[in-house]
């Protein structure tokens, strides 16, 4: 009688540990986010960008800021403001994981094909913002305009 008690016993709890195991979310270690515009002298910030995997990572938002030359922070750019020539420009890119998906504490970022910096995950490993300055604004040469997507 003991025997059969232990036997259901230990066969109880290998069944309560399957879910747990079976369900355990994937880790995301790598991100990149493309065909985000580069600022150009008087265009309006891109607020859209593509997901490396949209399998498993969507963009949640996209966040514009603008530094002076000496890098001191201006503003934070809304929809219809236009980058000026001459500053720098970071954007942040909120990303938000699909089902069955967390991202690790130790993800690489990449932005347009160039290594970007990060935040620690939040909301439990579903969301992570990275961002990327990208290089002085230039003017814009409106007859010349070349956009190469990555």
């Amino acid at each position: 009688m003991k025997k059969a008690l232990s036997f259901l016993l230990v066969t109880v709890m290998l069944l309560c540990m399957i879910p747990t195991t079976a369900f355990a979310a994937s880790e995301i270690n790598i991100v990149t986010v493309g065909e985000i515009l580069d600022p150009l002298d008087g265009f309006k910030p891109d607020l859209s960008g593509s997901p490396g995997h949209p399998a498993k990572y969507s963009v949640k938002k996209i966040d514009w800021s603008e530094y002076d030359a000496d890098m001191e922070w201006q503003r934070d750019l809304e929809a219809n403001d236009t980058f000026v020539k001459g500053n720098y420009y970071y954007v942040f890119v909120t990303l938000e994981t699909k089902d069955g998906y967390v991202f690790s504490n130790n993800v690489t970022a990449n932005v347009n094909g160039s290594t970007a910096n990060k935040y620690a995950p939040k909301d439990n490993g579903k969301t992570i913002q990275i961002y990327y300055c990208f290089d002085i604004c230039k003017k814009n040469k409106e007859s010349n305009v070349v956009i190469n997507a990555v």
